[in-house]
């Protein structure tokens, strides 16, 4: 962050989402203190085998580890074959809950794999918990997987409530005929585009180019103007033309407030959604890692 500068003054690395370190912290949270998830007492960890996976369940683990709750981890590959870990964590461990974190394809045949395996049915009183990545509408075309994914909880970055977050809802629909609360980080990618283009603006009027070191130095001054400024198309030119002027502005986006901290995150709450039918439903959108 702060020592990539690239001759600047500040880092070049900027998030519009909130760290996994936050909502690592927030599902072993809940896993410990709410009712809803059984009061486990032994949680398996099904995790991706790439950076994402094992950092996140790398937190999810030592946050449950730190609370004495029995749990174990188990990696899979990348669009590999699951038959074997499954069996593993069926027949060696036989997890109360099981926290997945992974993509929405080998979700899908990690739910239909698991269908087959005693302990791992929801039938039998196994029950999913889902990392952010799940949320994916792709997950529930499979009838088979639709059906064991029913009720189960899982948490994502928490969506705006602003206009910006109406205005990209839909235009997005209007684009894809999808209702973006289906997916996760879609309003915080929606977001980065926008700021990457104030950037660019900004560098282009300050030093006639476009250079890393002035799209970040930009991206110093979204977070502490006077007024709250919702970040939709119709006032990009507004913001462009404040920012040009040396003027801060407080910007809010679609993902919600975007105001970043000295290392460029834009920390933000994580929501708890639910498999209901063919969607997800919001259970909560304000969870925050206890303290």
């Amino acid at each position: 962050m702060k020592e990539d500068t690239n001759g600047g003054p500040v880092g070049l690395l900027w998030r519009t989402s909130p760290s996994d370190a936050i909502q690592g912290s927030v599902i072993a949270h809940l896993l410990r203190t709410d009712s809803r998830f059984g009061s486990p007492i032994k949680v398996g960890i099904l995790y991706v085998d790439d950076l994402y996976g094992q950092g996140l369940s790398n937190i999810i683990s030592g946050r449950l580890t730190e609370a004495r709750l029995a749990n174990r981890t188990y990696a899979y590959p990348r669009n590999g074959d699951v038959r074997q870990v499954l069996d593993s964590l069926d027949m060696l461990y036989d997890p109360d809950v099981t926290v997945l974190v992974g993509f929405a394809d080998d979700v899908t045949a990690i739910l239909k794999e698991a269908s087959l395996r005693t302990n791992l049915r929801r039938e039998n009183g196994h029950h999913w918990f889902f990392s952010d990545s799940v949320k994916d509408a792709a997950v529930l075309a499979d009838p088979l997987a639709y059906s064991q994914a029913q009720g189960f909880y899982g948490t994502a970055p928490a969506q705006g409530a602003g206009l910006a977050f109406s205005t990209f809802s839909a235009r997005f629909n209007d684009r894809y005929k999808k209702d973006p609360a289906g997916y996760a980080y879609t309003s915080n990618a929606y977001d980065a585009m926008y700021l990457l283009a104030l950037g660019a603006s900004y560098s282009l009027n300050i030093s006639n180019e476009v250079t890393g070191a002035k799209m970040a130095e930009a991206l110093t001054r979204v977070s502490s103007g006077a007024d709250g400024t919702q970040l939709t198309n119709s006032n990009f030119t507004y913001l462009a033309a404040e920012l040009a002027a040396g003027r801060s502005v407080n910007v809010e986006g679609a993902s919600g407030p975007l105001d970043f901290d000295a290392n460029g995150e834009a920390r933000s709450p994580v929501e708890l959604w639910q498999v209901e039918g063919s969607g997800f439903v919001t259970v909560s959108s304000n969870l925050e890692p206890p303290p």
